[in-house]
């Protein structure tokens, strides 16, 4: 045909062929890298993700163990607030009683001195006894068993009616 014998058209065809074989393969080499390259992109996209995960979970049970940690060490410090400010109040309670006891001694002092002066002044006046022996046992009890009353007793012995049911109580004897 075109001055080509049918040898060279076939090695022609052949080189074509081959031709397209390779253009085909380098197609398909160019393509294939074009996806590992973006397949290395997913992969070193998804081990960057998988980093974050890792580290946002580490994050996190860090934050839950340090808030753990910091709850109990909240708990122990209000505890031992607490403690404290009891331990406060019951000193200055106790300072406060410590304070009231030394008043109430001093002013059982100042009783006592203030009582004893009063019956000096009493014995002075003579409205005291000076002995508890003047008291005649056995007259009052005669005197109870002839029938006189507690009060007729007191008057004529110049004894108070409690002296005299003292002495009656102290001899068995029943009013």
């Amino acid at each position: 045909m075109f001055g080509f014998s049918m040898g060279s058209i076939g090695m022609i065809f052949g080189l074509i062929a081959i031709g397209i074989v390779c253009l085909v393969s380098f197609f398909s080499y160019t393509r294939s890298l074009d996806l590992n390259k973006r397949l290395r992109r997913f992969e070193k996209g998804f081990e960057d993700l998988n980093n974050e995960i890792f580290k946002i979970h580490k994050w996190v049970k860090d934050n839950e163990l340090e808030n753990q940690l910091s709850s109990a060490a909240l708990n122990t410090r209000i505890k031992t607030e607490s403690i404290d400010a009891v331990n406060n109040a019951l000193v200055n309670v106790y300072r406060q009683i410590e304070i009231l006891e030394a008043q109430v001694n001093k002013e059982q002092g100042y009783i006592g001195e203030r009582l004893v002066h009063i019956e000096e002044k009493i014995r002075e006046f003579g409205y005291f006894p000076t002995s508890s022996t003047n008291i005649d046992e056995k007259r009052i009890i005669g005197m109870f068993r002839d029938g006189w009353s507690i009060d007729a007793i007191a008057k004529e012995m110049r004894l108070s009616k409690g002296e005299i049911e003292f002495t009656l109580k102290l001899a068995d004897i029943k009013e």
